[in-house]
Formats: C-alpha cells, sequence, structure tokens
C-alpha cells in the first residue's frame, strides 16, 4: 500500500470550494453517477457504495451555516473529498489529510468548532474515487479553521511583519469582505457588503443583451471579460466598451461606502487585494486606490494557498 501525507487549504465558499492545489468544485451537487452527455465541468464522486455529481444542476447550498441542514452536510462532504482526491497523487492508495479551512470571518465563532468536528466526522475514514478513478482510503489526520484572509500575513509574511497598518480586500462571488491587520496580527474589527461579484455580472450580461441582441447569463461573464470582446448572433465581433461606466460605477461605490465608513482605509500602508473580482476589475480598483495597491498573484486561489501555509506550520511536526 502506497500512503501520502497531504497538506491542503481549502476555501469553502458558496458557490464554489476552491482549493490550494488549484482545483475548483462549484458548490452544487446531485446524488446519482454522472450522465454520459454530461458538460466536462460535471465531476463524478463516489463515496464508499453512493454516486455524487458535481454539477451545475444540482442542490445548492442554503444558507450561512454550512453544516446546518442535511443538504448543505452532504454538498461539503462530497467536495471536501473530491478535493483532497484531486489534490493527491495519482498513485496513491491512502491519504493521510492536514486540512485548514477559511470560514467567513463574520460567523468564524459560531461556526468554527461545528465545522471542525463535521469535516473530521464526515469525511474520515472514507474510500473516494473521482470520475472512475481508483479507490483510495481518505483519512483526516488534523484538521483547523481559521477566519478567511487571516491567513495572508502567513503567505506574505516578509511585507505584513514590516506593516503597522494593511488592509485585505476579498471580491468573491457574493461578498466583499474587508480585514484589517496591525503586522502579523488581524484585528477585531472587518467589514462585509453584499456586492460581490455575483450581481455586476447580472448587470454586465443584461447590458450586452440589450446592446447585441444576444443571450448571455452572468456565468458567461468573467469568460467575456477575460476575452475582452463578445460576438453577435452574426459572429461579428464587438469591443466591451458599452460596459465601462458600469464596472466603473460598481468599484466606486464600494471604496467610497468602504472609505467613509472605514477610515483604516484610506490611512492603510498597504492594501491586498484577492478574490475572483481582483481578476476582472483591476484597473478600476487601481483608479479608486490611492495607496500602495498590491494585486495578489493567483487572486481566485489565494486564500486557499495561504490556509495550505497554515497547515504547513501547524501540522508539519
Amino acid at each position: 500500500m502506497i500512503n501520502q501525507v497531504l497538506f491542503l487549504g481549502q476555501d469553502h465558499g458558496y458557490s464554489a470550494l476552491k482549493d490550494s492545489s488549484n482545483h475548483c468544485f462549484i458548490s452544487s451537487v446531485l446524488e446519482g453517477k454522472k450522465l454520459a452527455v454530461a458538460s466536462d465541468d460535471t465531476v463524478e464522486v463516489k463515496i464508499g457504495d453512493k454516486y455524487y455529481t458535481i454539477t451545475n444542476q444540482g442542490k445548492k447550498l442554503s444558507g450561512i451555516n454550512k453544516v446546518k441542514g442535511e443538504i448543505d452536510r452532504e454538498i461539503i462532504k462530497v467536495l471536501t473529498l473530491a478535493s483532497i482526491y484531486k489534490s493527491s497523487f495519482e498513485h496513491v492508495d491512502d491519504v493521510e489529510c492536514n486540512l485548514c479551512v477559511g470560514l467567513p470571518i463574520q460567523y468564524y465563532n459560531q461556526q468554527c468548532e461545528a465545522f471542525e468536528q463535521y469535516i473530521k466526522t464526515a469525511c474520515d475514514n472514507q474510500i473516494v474515487s473521482v470520475n472512475g478513478g481508483k479507490d483510495k482510503l481518505i483519512n483526516i489526520s488534523n484538521i483547523t479553521t481559521i477566519p478567511q484572509a487571516s491567513g495572508m500575513p502567513f503567505l506574505y509574511e516578509e511585507e505584513f511583519k514590516d506593516l503597522p497598518n494593511s488592509v485585505v480586500i476579498d471580491f468573491g462571488h457574493y461578498t466583499i469582505d474587508v480585514s484589517f491587520y496591525s503586522f502579523m496580527d488581524l484585528e477585531d474589527v472587518y467589514a462585509s457588503m453584499p456586492a460581490g461579484t455575483k450581481d455586476i455580472f447580472g448587470k454586465l450580461s443584461r447590458r450586452l443583451n440589450e446592446e447585441f441582441d444576444i443571450n448571455i447569463n452572468e456565468k458567461d461573464m468573467e469568460r467575456i471579460l477575460q476575452k475582452g470582446y463578445i460576438k453577435d448572433m452574426d459572429g461579428v465581433v464587438h469591443n466591451l466598451s458599452v460596459l465601462d461606466s458600469l464596472k466603473d460605477n460598481y468599484i466606486y461605490d464600494i471604496i467610497t461606502s468602504l472609505k467613509a465608513e472605514y477610515r483604516q482605509i484610506g490611512q492603510a500602508d498597504k492594501i491586498f487585494i484577492i478574490g475572483g473580482g481582483a481578476i476582472s476589475f483591476k484597473e478600476y480598483i487601481k483608479k479608486y486606490i490611492k495607496n500602495d495597491v498590491v494585486f495578489v498573484e493567483d487572486p481566485r486561489f489565494a486564500n486557499a494557498k495561504s490556509f495550505h501555509k497554515v497547515a504547513q506550520l501547524s501540522f508539519n511536526v
């Protein structure tokens, strides 16, 4: 039997789980095997004798507390085990996982103990395969939870340790979350705004539909913004300048509101930008934040990468 000791960070978002191995699994699961005609982004997960499919057509997380409801717990179990499986070496039989998971800072104290206990109980000692791969025995050797973004000082220790005042802004799918630091210490103040990229992507897609008589939705927008153009029904290519004012207003409103309520943002020595929105709205963020700004490398997976560092520091004894 070939064993592997795995250190892994997992960022359990409401739209997707991102892990420190750069896997992304949407938070939507159906019971049963993957259909032969399913799209390539669906993932079949076998746990024991039971099959699940991670797919946009599945059941989604229902609320803030990810382990309160039966459906939510099942989704968390499937995603957690799929992530561990895909992050392990292909040839191993037995995975001993040391896991660090982040929870939203505003719910951390209420949820951390229950979340850790659920993962340890539900995901330990499970026989798992993904997309018809070999069976692997997955064990949860150790688990710790930390507030999301609080792992960033460990990922960028050389910078944080010399900064009396720094800020991390996480442009997520459902929320914009802000954390404040004094050197390596997370301060007891935070901001969370229900103005994540989901809503602005919906507005942007509707604007394109109106302008070019096409039919796209919010799920297409990040890909379209990265391409920088759109084709209409006749195949004619159009640039995305019709979206400029919407994007500009979106970031302006967020930054203005945050600065008005949290003066630490304007006074920060350095601001670190993470999350998927850091990719799509970088030029506008730079326009309205005049501080020394760091756009973290691979921002969508930044939290998960920092959790991986915490797992190594916590359990690599």
